[in-house]
Parts: C-alpha cells; sequence; structure tokens
C-alpha cells in the first residue's frame, strides 16, 4: 500500500447491517503536510481517494485499482491537528463516506477493479 503505516495506520475494522466501516488514525507529522500547507495542514483530496482504494483492497483482500470516481464533495477540510482519526465507511456498494463520528469531511463513488 502506498500511504498505509505512514501516512495513517489502520486502528480497527467493524462490519455491521450497513457495510464495513474502516477507523484510521492520520499521520500529522508526514511529509505531506510540510507542503500542504505549511502551518496550516491540510489532507490533501487525493490523499483520501487513495486511502480509500488502499482500505477497499484489504476489505476485498487483493489490490484493487480506481477505475473511476463520481459524485466526489469534499465537503470539510480534515486537519490532521485536530482530527487525528477518521472512520470511512464503506456500504457495500461503490459509496464511501469519510467522517469523524460528528463531520462529513468526505463521501464519493469508486469504480474499483
Amino acid at each position: 500500500m502506498f500511504l498505509e503505516d505512514s501516512f495513517y495506520k489502520v486502528i480497527s475494522r467493524t462490519e455491521n447491517e450497513c457495510g464495513n466501516i474502516y477507523k484510521i488514525a492520520l499521520n500529522p507529522d508526514h511529509r505531506i503536510y510540510k507542503a500542504h500547507f505549511p502551518g496550516y495542514p491540510v489532507t490533501p483530496g487525493v490523499c483520501v481517494v487513495e486511502i480509500a482504494v488502499e482500505l477497499a483492497s484489504l476489505l476485498a483482500g487483493r489490490k484493487l485499482d480506481c477505475k473511476g470516481a463520481r459524485d466526489i464533495k469534499f465537503l470539510t477540510p480534515i486537519i490532521p491537528t485536530e482530527t487525528k482519526e477518521l472512520f470511512f465507511e464503506f456500504d457495500g456498494s461503490d459509496s464511501v463516506k469519510v467522517c469523524d463520528g460528528e463531520t462529513l469531511f468526505a463521501r464519493m463513488r469508486l469504480e474499483l477493479e
């Protein structure tokens, strides 16, 4: 995995009637944050999508490639110094939600292969 274990770490995975939920911890000291943006680090949207693809690969038990994405909405910036843990909720289809339990940060539909 490209970002796992350096940019983020998986804390847990749970399954319920709505799908699978990964709880992850961001690494606010990662070098990406030194460039995006110095003094006010924000998690890049492309990293949020990549994390979702990597977590979907863990669910599938094999590496998946992202063939497309649609309906991507970044609703609130993810500030790693403020939001240390995130939940990536997979609904069993192609929909992914990213939240911290209270705030919905992003949602997307991924075409994975």
